[in-house]
């Protein structure tokens, strides 16, 4: 699970995302340019997600609300897979800007939403993208509050390491 769940889709996702962002944005949220059907939809996922883990967590049914955490860290990998930033900033550099800024909002939403779940990560999560205070003062409605364009991050690291089968 450390590997497959923790390393390779919800810390793959975030490391990948702040580091392009770091890297082809010099350390700041990019603007988001005209928004295709598909950046729409990612962004309103974060809400769907917000409250589908609500009502689980309500209902404590604390492992269909992580698997959905999980699975909004897929789509993410997914759509980030496919939209090719580090290709398009060449060629087209503000669907390059809009790409990286949604996925940036999901990055901000996964801090928050992980919190209950893995407070250390959520604090790096939130440590990383430079945002004031804690993520556990955070009001769970900071979810879909949209990280502004401009704002800087810091640079990004591994947030787990792979555990290594000694046998």
């Amino acid at each position: 699970k450390n590997n497959d769940e923790l390393a390779d889709i919800l810390g793959n996702f975030v490391h990948r995302t702040l580091a392009f962002t770091y890297r082809f944005f010099d350390k700041r949220i990019p603007q988001a340019g005209k928004t295709d059907g598909k950046a729409e939809r990612i962004l309103k996922t974060i809400t769907h997600v917000k409250e589908e883990v609500e009502m689980l967590l309500e209902e404590q049914d604390f492992h269909r609300a992580i698997r959905l955490i999980i699975a909004l860290a897929t789509t993410g990998n997914r759509y980030l897979s496919e939209k090719q930033p580090w290709k398009t900033i060449k060629d087209d550099a503000e669907d390059a800007a809009t790409t990286l800024y949604s996925l940036n909002q999901i990055v901000k939403a996964l801090g928050i939403l992980l919190e209950p779940f893995l407070p250390f990560t959520a604090e790096r999560i939130w440590g990383l993208l430079n945002l004031p205070g804690s993520v556990h003062e955070q009001k769970w409605s900071e979810v879909e509050r949209a990280l502004a364009s401009g704002h800087v991050i810091k640079k990004p690291e591994p947030l787990f390491r792979k555990i290594e089968s000694t046998s």
